[in-house]
């Protein structure tokens, strides 16, 4: 704090010099001292952009009228008339206070610094995650007039969610976007349940369940966490492929390998069809397609279509068991060092973002999907009595299930869903 007391008693020397003491003096402060010094100033600035689009030019041009009237192409009549909505507003008269000036200073460096965010998958660049990903980054590049950065990795290259979101927590990390698995030991296990099978019938209903419900229950439940969720994004359905003969009614997985998510409860729902089931990671699925430790796997269709999984396969089961999700999760200590604009910002961005990746998922899938018909793979539609059969081989998880509640608030939003 008395650095603060120091910096405001030396404002007239310092903003007079030419050689950027104020600058870097502010700078030395800790966020929360430079958050405190302006705070209620710049909630008041930001609630008229007219006065907003003031600050900088102002900052810069040593708060000459005329100079930064001719940067913001307005007759310098009508700059008078801002400043003067100014001096109602905000109270403040910088052309004759030199406090005044070091507030709309220390504005424009706040305004202007320079926030470098690393993200994380643990899939190949041309997945839809890391599309969404890019996406973002050239959202917030634009809203931020290149202040905010997001640089995008693929991290994590075994496939393993549970350590991706930890590097989130470790904050080795700013923002990931990964399956809501590895959230389980984060959020709440009644996660797990948004593995199970058919839990939708269609994207849009999953869409509206993950919206209104999920997301809230998620949030809820990292709120005393190092992690905070924003949005759940989706890959689109996962399909079964195989190699010599197609997958179509339970039975036709009998003494098949097939590479599942790490989720027990997947695990049990295949080997009650009598097949083996083996947890392994995304990046070593080729190899273990080579090497015959699998003979199917399932994901969605730009999924195997990037991964050249058809240089092994030759069928694909067609039937909306699976629905990815995966949660786009910022670490908490990231998202409190930026402050109220920025964290408004970076909202608007995931939520503008996410209506991208919807559609762009889709867009995606339908190009991989006849990519894959053109090298020759054959698609299977099971009809509705053949996927009655799966179906009911999956009564097991859900009668024993211990989130009955969660369950039961699903299927009523569902319901909610179905009756608009």
């Amino acid at each position: 704090m008395i650095r603060i007391y120091w910096l405001l008693k030396h404002i007239n020397f310092l903003l007079s010099s030419n050689d950027y003491i104020f600058e870097y003096l502010y700078s030395r402060l800790d966020i929360g001292e430079q958050e405190n010094m302006i705070r209620d100033f710049k909630i008041r600035t930001e609630q008229s952009e007219i006065i907003r689009s003031l600050m900088m030019p102002m900052a810069i041009h040593n708060m000459s009228p005329k100079i930064c009237a001719d940067v913001l192409g307005i007759h310098i009549n009508t700059m008078q008339q801002r400043l003067k909505k100014m001096k109602d507003r905000l109270g403040i008269d910088p052309l004759h206070d030199i406090r005044n000036r070091a507030l709309i200073h220390i504005y424009a460096l706040q305004d202007q610094k320079k926030i470098i965010w690393n993200a994380g998958v643990i899939v190949q660049p041309d997945s839809i995650l890391f599309q969404g990903l890019s996406h973002l980054s050239e959202i917030l590049d634009k809203k931020s007039k290149g202040i905010f950065q997001l640089n995008i990795h693929t991290v994590a290259t075994s496939g393993d969610n549970f350590r991706l979101f930890g590097l989130l927590r470790e904050r080795d990390l700013d923002m990931a976007v990964g399956s809501t698995i590895g959230l389980r030991q984060l959020a709440d296990m009644k996660i797990s349940v948004l593995q199970y099978p058919f839990l939708f019938e269609s994207e849009e209903e999953a869409r509206f369940v993950l919206q209104n419900l999920v997301l809230p229950e998620v949030q809820s439940s990292l709120s005393e966490g190092d992690v905070l969720c924003f949005d759940i994004w989706s890959m689109g359905w996962r399909y079964l492929t195989s190699k010599n003969a197609p997958i179509i009614v339970p039975e036709d997985m009998k003494g098949r390998k097939i590479r599942i998510l790490a989720s027990d409860d997947i695990k049990e729902y295949f080997e009650e069809m009598g097949a083996v089931p083996v947890q392994i990671y995304y990046n070593n699925i080729r190899e273990a397609l080579a090497s015959d430790m699998i003979e199917c796997q399932e994901n969605p269709y730009n999924n195997i279509w990037n991964m050249r999984i058809y240089e092994y396969q030759r069928y694909i089961t067609e039937m909306k068991m699976f629905y990815s999700m995966e949660a786009c999760c910022v670490a908490r200590q990231s998202w409190s060092e930026l402050d109220h604009s920025k964290q408004s910002m970076l909202k608007e961005a995931i939520r503008e973002n996410s209506r991208w990746v919807l559609k762009q998922q889709k867009e995606v899938n339908q190009l991989a999907r006849s990519s894959l018909l053109k090298e020759g793979l054959e698609i299977v539609v099971p009809t509705e009595e053949e996927i009655m059969m799966w179906k009911y081989k999956s009564q097991a998880i859900y009668e024993k299930t211990k989130y009955q509640d969660f369950l039961s608030k699903i299927e009523a939003m569902k319901s909610h869903y179905h009756r608009r």
